[in-house]
């Protein structure tokens, strides 16, 4: 009962904030803020597109990708030319992978003019071998997440993914697991047609084969699809329970209630998490920098003409009052389980207990422990915390789902 009342607080509140907002046609440069170290990439094309993805993609098109690289650099130039000195670099999609000469050159790109220690980027393990994954190593990229989603052939089918042989991820899984520092594997789990039997044996492959991290996270359609209205819940708690059972068992370390790690590692797939603001470069990418939050055009031809005008490509600009960016930083610190109270004092220069109307009764529940210096959540508040994640991102696939119909 109490996961649903949050869940439904969260997607009330999202959707106050993000679903109500008016278009714009670009901005002018954002002038530099020194506490902004993520740079987000987003590189929207595919081999294939899976109908169950919100992101905004599009196919494979060599021509187009030549055109697409080169603005992602004119627009990462605009960032450097006002100051931006990022050190984290998350390149998404889209299949970054599929255009791999395109993004050997544009991370050396991105090396040349900012401070990059940290790089993470998205794959599917067809768009890697061997070569690939030692060009990705001795270029200085630290993590690697492959989206396998599921081993299981007619689980693939049903969901409309391309085929994946099993044997050959393996072995780019192998490969890359003894190469990058970390290699990451996505599986999704409630699926309609999906079994807790596939659940459980596409973990126990991954375990078996010592994966460095796994992050397996609830299907997010829509809240205005069909889909959406269609997912049983109960069935979402069931297969959660096995995760974190498999997880347990194994000894992998949480950083969030969908990342597991072998070690203590840093880089997830959300970074929102860890970053208080970040900036995101290319279409449909996302900024949220001194509680503004921007959405860039998901056109690449009205993109290309807003880069060209040296404008950002920013189609949406919403302010978020404080209130609401505290309750949003409480949600993304629980969910990254825990945060220090002089991180709350350092952005808001308030002290946290502005928000005891959350914390007390996560307190009482035995949610969260105050320990002193630190909020830490417990481990019987990880599904809360993974549903109201699953709530608050399903609003932002909403949105992307808008603006991607759209095209503008």
């Amino acid at each position: 009962m109490i996961e649903k009342i949050a869940e439904n607080l969260v997607l009330n509140k999202t959707k106050e904030f993000l679903l109500n907002y008016n278009l714009i046609e670009g901005i002018k440069p954002i002038n530099y803020s020194n506490n902004v170290d993520m740079l987000y990439v987003h590189i929207p094309f595919c081999r294939s597109l899976c109908p169950f993805c919100s992101f905004n993609r599009q196919l494979h098109d060599t021509k187009l990708e030549d055109l697409y690289f080169s603005l992602l650099e004119k627009e990462a130039q605009i960032y450097y030319n006002n100051g931006y000195k990022f050190n984290t670099m998350y390149i998404g999609g889209g299949t970054p992978t599929v255009n791999f000469d395109h993004l050997i050159s544009f991370i050396e790109f991105i090396k040349d003019i900012y401070p990059i220690r940290e790089i993470s980027i998205e794959s599917t393990y067809r768009e890697l071998d061997e070569d690939k994954i030692d060009t990705l190593y001795k270029l200085g990229v630290n993590r690697i997440s492959i989206g396998i989603q599921t081993f299981d052939k007619n689980l693939s089918k049903n969901i409309g993914r391309a085929w994946q042989n099993k044997e050959d991820a393996l072995e780019i899984i192998k490969i890359a697991n003894e190469k990058i520092k970390t290699l990451n594997i996505d599986l999704i789990f409630n699926f309609p047609s999906q079994t807790f039997e596939q659940f459980s044996t596409d973990l126990d492959i991954l375990l078996e084969n010592k994966v460095k991290q796994i992050t397996a996270y609830p299907l997010m359609p829509s809240i205005y699809s069909q889909l959406f209205k269609n997912i049983d819940r109960k069935r979402e708690r069931q297969f959660y329970n096995i995760l974190i059972e498999k997880m347990y068992a194994y000894k992998y370390i949480p950083s969030t209630p969908w990342c597991f790690s072998r070690n203590n590692i840093e880089l997830i797939d959300e970074y929102i998490t860890k970053f208080d603001y970040y900036i995101g470069i290319g279409t449909s990418s996302i900024s949220y920098i001194n509680e503004n939050f921007y959405i860039n055009t998901f056109s690449i031809e009205k993109y290309a003409r807003l880069i060209n005008n040296n404008k950002l490509p920013a189609i949406m600009k919403k302010s978020i009052p404080i209130k609401s960016s505290m309750e949003l930083f409480l949600l993304n610190k629980l969910f990254a389980l825990g945060f220090k109270k002089d991180d709350f004092i350092r952005k808001y220069n308030k002290d946290v207990n502005e928000l005891n109307y959350i914390l007390y009764p996560l307190k009482l529940l035995g949610y969260v422990k105050d320990d002193k210096d630190r909020i830490i959540l417990n481990k019987k508040a990880f599904y809360l915390l993974s549903s109201s994640m699953r709530a608050f991102l399903s609003v932002l696939d909403t949105l992307r789902e808008r603006f991607r119909k759209m095209q503008y």
